[in-house]
């Protein structure tokens, strides 16, 4: 989940030449995750993580292939935006991960330390995919961030079934800046810093014991 966005950017910005293209589409992929993700999350609820989950991924993907398909061929941009709309139905992982930890913890405290390595766990992913991302579009070819992201989000989601925002804005800005200042593969260690913030804010907020009410909590981030 990491990658795709940043994946996105890179890639429509350099086949393309358009960073307003690339932001649009990125941003177009984010809206119909936020629009749809309720409608797959409602729908999981009442027929299972598995009945719905498989063939939204499987939408996903193909809409994902075919949006870098259409990037690599110099498809209509109106073909770029339609399989960024498709592919928001993509599950949220996380919410079917903390599903999962309501349902095996037995006490709240134990809900509080899962849902705080979840936490840990995911700014640490966040680390780690852009600068992959960036790498393998820099290094190998403009579509490789966006194919590794669709490797690692069919198989990750098959083996959690078994057994996730992209963020736009900031994305396409700083792959710009990096870019300006003629070293495009920065972005993704950029990003990476922002994640790594996050990652250690999550470790100090599941260790202290929390004394403020949840809603000054979530607007101040203040245990």
């Amino acid at each position: 989940m990491s990658m795709i966005g940043i994946s996105v950017v890179i890639m429509l910005s350099e086949r393309r030449g358009s960073y307003a293209l690339a932001g649009a589409v990125a941003a177009t992929f984010a809206l119909a995750t936020a629009m749809l993700g309720p409608l797959v999350a409602r729908a999981i609820d009442r027929r299972g993580q598995r009945a719905v989950g498989l063939p939204a991924l499987l939408v996903s993907t193909l809409a994902l292939a075919g949006l870098l398909v259409c990037t690599r061929s110099g498809h209509s941009d109106v073909l770029l935006f339609g399989c960024a709309l498709l592919a928001g139905v993509l599950p949220s992982m996380g919410s079917l991960v903390r599903a999962r930890w309501a349902g095996t913890c037995t006490d709240d405290r134990r809900v509080h330390t899962a849902h705080s390595f979840e936490s840990v766990a995911d700014e640490v992913i966040y680390v780690v995919g852009p600068v992959l991302a960036v790498t393998l579009a820099t290094e190998l070819f403009p579509e490789a961030g966006l194919f590794g992201a669709l490797l690692l989000s069919v198989t990750g989601t098959l083996l959690f079934l078994g057994v996730g925002a992209v963020f736009g804005a900031t994305e396409v800005v700083t792959i710009a800046f990096a870019e300006a200042h003629g070293d495009t593969s920065a972005a993704g260690y950029l990003l990476a810093v922002n994640a790594l913030g996050g990652c250690l804010g999550g470790l100090a907020f599941g260790a202290l014991d929390r004394k403020s009410a949840p809603n000054r909590q979530f607007l101040f981030g203040y245990p």
